[in-house]
Order: structure tokens, then sequence, then C-alpha cells
């Protein structure tokens, strides 16, 4: 975990931190297709477009005005359904296992808590001004109010993991599964990794589609042929396709160098990435600029992309937020475990060139994690030093600013 400190001269901000198809070595997209599919609909554009207005909105004001203390301790709360409607009752222990898996991964990739994370600090230094981002959510397994009359061991109490239940009668949404996170796991061709909409509609029932052999990591479950494979056997298809129900689009889009995804901190290209390029190893559009290759909305191979950047972030902040009243409630009984950091003062100067902010860091739920702390974006000419690197339990630091005379506070 990694809590950065974004300064400015007159405060300081902490932020804490489609379709896929594959061929032997790269993958291509398909959620263009789709969408174009579902935009024939004139009921789908005018949700789509409602959706989206929302989301624009609630995008221009988290970018305009941003809170001074970033409070991991109240994340948003996504309910999940898995769905394998191909699958067998017979391992219904190991689906739901799998299931949990993946949801697992999704947590770790969209908080940048995953495992590989630590290999942005090396690569960071091929992109200047990028900084890694960690979205406010948290995915959990519904286990309670679960649909009625849908699946007979569908149960009260066990996770909401269907098997054998015709998912929207072979279709991608289904109204009966409305309010939840939805992931529709079944045979969609040997070619295809996946698909997920473009802005994903959750009152709908919409769904991030997965091939069988794409789907969490490990040995999967061989009874129901749902074995993930390499080289996209780490969960990170399903990390990227849920991108694209969050609004992220392709850092190559139109594969032209004249469009882009509309977010500043990805670096524009004109084409995907596959296999595994080292960082810094591909140029971007503008002559100055590598693409970011490690980054989940490209196509390199699950074990080499471990990243979002802070603009992906916001738009995935931004775009669950105009969700958020359309999440069933009471559907989950998950305890985030996490922390918070507030502020004692606004700032004391001491030797009349520094100021000093004396922070309170305490967890919530047990949170035990090791939070490395940086500052970034210190005013033109000045110095921010912390008192310590990291933090791994309830306690104060505090943060120096040094050469302040000229600065404004």
């Amino acid at each position: 975990m990694v809590l950065k400190l974004f300064i400015t001269p007159c405060l300081f901000v902490l932020l804490f931190l489609s379709g896929l198809i594959a061929s032997a070595q790269t993958r291509t997209c398909g959620m263009e297709d789709y969408m174009n599919t579902q935009l024939q609909d004139p009921d789908y554009i005018k949700a789509h477009q409602k959706n989206q207005t929302e989301f624009r909105v609630a995008l221009a004001q988290r970018l305009k005005v941003r809170t001074p203390i970033f409070n991991r301790s109240s994340p948003i709360i996504i309910p999940v359904a898995v769905h394998f409607p191909e699958a067998q009752e017979a391992d219904r222990a190991c689906l739901e296992a799998l299931a949990q898996n993946q949801i697992d991964i999704l947590n770790a990739d969209y908080t940048a808590t995953n495992s590989d994370f630590n290999l942005w600090s090396t690569a960071s230094s091929f992109y200047p001004g990028i900084n890694s981002g960690s979205v406010n959510i948290e995915f959990c397994m519904a286990t309670k109010n679960h649909p009625p009359d849908l699946d007979p061991e569908l149960l009260e109490g066990n996770p909401a993991v269907t098997i054998g239940y015709d998912f929207g009668n072979g279709a991608d949404q289904d109204s009966n599964w409305s309010g939840y996170m939805n992931f529709l796991v079944k045979d969609i061709g040997s070619t295809i990794l996946g698909y997920s909409p473009l802005g994903g509609n959750v009152l709908a029932g919409e769904s991030v589609v997965m091939s069988l052999n794409a789907f969490g990591s490990g040995a999967g479950c061989p009874g129901s042929g749902i074995v993930p494979s390499a080289p996209y056997d780490l969960g990170r298809t399903v990390t990227h396709e849920l991108g694209h129900f969050y609004n992220l689009k392709h850092p190559f889009v139109g594969f032209s160098c004249t469009q882009d995804d509309g977010i500043a901190d990805t670096p524009n290209i004109s084409n995907s990435n596959g296999g595994c390029p080292a960082p810094g190893s591909v140029n971007a559009c503008e002559p100055s600029e590598k693409a970011l290759t490690m980054n989940y909305m490209d196509y390199v191979d699950d074990a080499c992309m471990f990243m979002f950047t802070e603009g992906q972030t916001d738009v995935v902040d931004a775009y669950v937020s105009t969700l958020q009243n359309q999440f069933k409630p009471n559907t989950t009984s998950c305890v985030i475990a996490s922390f918070s950091v507030s502020s004692v003062n606004n700032a004391y100067r001491t030797c009349g060139n520094e100021a000093t902010f004396d922070l309170n860091y305490f967890t919530v739920n047990g949170y035990n994690s090791t939070v490395l702390l940086e500052v970034n974006n210190a005013p033109l000419g000045s110095t921010a030093t912390l008192s310590q690197d990291t933090i791994d339990s309830s306690g104060d630091f505090n943060l120096a600013l040094t050469n302040i005379d000229e600065l404004a506070f």
C-alpha cells in the first residue's frame, strides 16, 4: 500500500493511494464491436447516455475539488455475483473458491496492493509525471438477500454463485440480478477471452463476460472445464474488462495518434502492446513519452501488467460513484479493514522558513499492512521531508516543508 502526499502552495492533499480475443501471444479487443451492437437499441442508448452524463458531472467535480484528506475507511462496497451457466453443481465448492480468488485479485489490482506493484518503483523512472492510482472501492461477494427462486442451490448465507442457471436466457444481462456486479463465465469460443460494455449499467443487470480459460488464477475447476490458461492465467483479463465496465478505454483508441482515451496521464499510443515488453522500451505518440505497457488497459501478458494511473482511477471512482445508488443494499457482510489519515493542525512555522504538518494515522477493523509514505508535487523551490518512510500501526507522523519564505500558505 502506498500513501502519497500531494502538496499545493495553499494546502496539502493526502491521496491514498471489453472484450478480448486471444491468439498464441497477443490480445485484441472486441469491446467496440460489442458496444456497436448494443447501441443499435434506442432503450440502451437512452440508459447509456444517462450514465455517461452523470459520469461527466462526477468526474468534473472530482477533478475540480479534491478533499484535503482522502479517507480510506469508507470505500464503496460493490456486491458481486458470479454465474457459471455451464458448470457442474458437483464443483460448487471449487467454483465458489475460484470466484473469491478472482475477487481477491480485483481488490488487489484496483487498490494497488497487488504483489507485483513494487515493479512500478523501478518502471516509473521511464514515466516522469505519471503516478500510480488506487481506487476507493471494495469488491465483496454477496451472501445475503439473494434473488429468490432462481437457483435451488443458491442458499441464504452462501456466496452469490449460480451454477447451471441460464443467466439472461443466454444473453449478457439479467434483470433478476439488477444491483449486482455480475461476472458471467461461459463458453464464448476458443479465441475470445471476454468482453464488457464501455460504461456498464448495474441497474439493468449487465455483466462482464469471461471465457472459461481467463477467469481467476491457479488450477481452476477442471471438472467444469474452467481452467485459467497462460499467459492470461492471473485474473488480469477480468481487471481489464472491469476497467471497461467502469468507463476506461484503451490507451490506443482508434489505433491512431489522432485519438486518445481522454485521460491526461496515459501516454497516447497508436498500437496495442502484447507479450512482456521492458518498461520504457516502446515509444508513444509524443516523442518525449514512452508507452505505459504495464497498464491494465493494454494487451500485455497478465504477468506484465500491474498498475492503473491516477487519471484512470479518477475515472473509475467517478463512474462507480454514479452507480453507487444502483447497487442492491443489504447483500454483503464484508467488514473492510482499512486506514484513515487526518491532520492534527493546519501547519505551524518554525525558524521562519519551515511549515510542519502533524498527521495522525489510525487503522480500522484490524488493518495491519505496512503503508509506504511518499511526497509528490511539492511547491517549486521547497523541500518536503517526512518524519518516516513507512507506518504500520496507529500513530502520528509529520511532514515538514522548508524554504517556503516566498510561498503563499
